[in-house]
């Protein structure tokens, strides 16, 4: 019933990125369609991992700084809705190229380095940089690396969406 429910959820998010897309514009361009089948299998997973449970209802009741609901909410609009708008709406179209190709590749690539930190801290993931005396250090998987994989991973992800749509 979750996956269920999961998919479901993915599939709506999906489907308002190809009305900003364009349906047209999908099933004329592999590109795009590779990017929302992509997008979807992604986000399913998200939903899927032990932590996604902090993502829902995370900014409810609990102390945390304003700023961050808007940086986070900004970003996500400057950094994917935008670069969709911009090449639906520039005349003549920029087209695909190779590089947009290339930016599907670092799209995943950043989306699976977010996802496998999501699945190595568990349930002691939380969107919001925040430390508890219940959590536990995760010094394995991209932990090993870098401090912050998931915000690298989405940082990586919206380098990718800015090449998909010559940004």
């Amino acid at each position: 019933m979750a996956v269920v429910l999961h998919g479901l959820r993915a599939g709506v998010f999906t489907g308002i990125m190809a009305l900003l897309i364009g349906i047209i514009t999908v099933g004329e361009t592999p590109l795009f369609a590779a990017f929302l089948l992509s997008f979807f299998v992604l986000r399913v997973a998200e939903l899927s991992t032990p932590g996604s449970d902090s993502l829902k209802g995370s900014w409810k009741g609990e102390d945390h700084s304003r700023m961050t609901t808007w940086i986070i909410g900004t970003s996500f609009i400057t950094n994917m809705v935008v670069p969709i708008l911009q090449y639906r709406y520039t005349t003549p179209s920029p087209g695909v190229s190779v590089w947009s190709w290339v930016g599907l590749l670092v799209f995943v690539a950043g989306s699976a380095l977010r996802l496998w930190s999501m699945r190595v801290a568990g349930e002691a993931f939380k969107p919001q940089i925040a430390v508890t005396e219940k959590q536990r250090l995760a010094t394995t998987g991209p932990y090993a690396w870098v401090r912050h994989p998931s915000y690298l991973g989405l940082i990586i992800a919206y380098l990718g969406i800015a090449a998909i749509f010559s940004s």
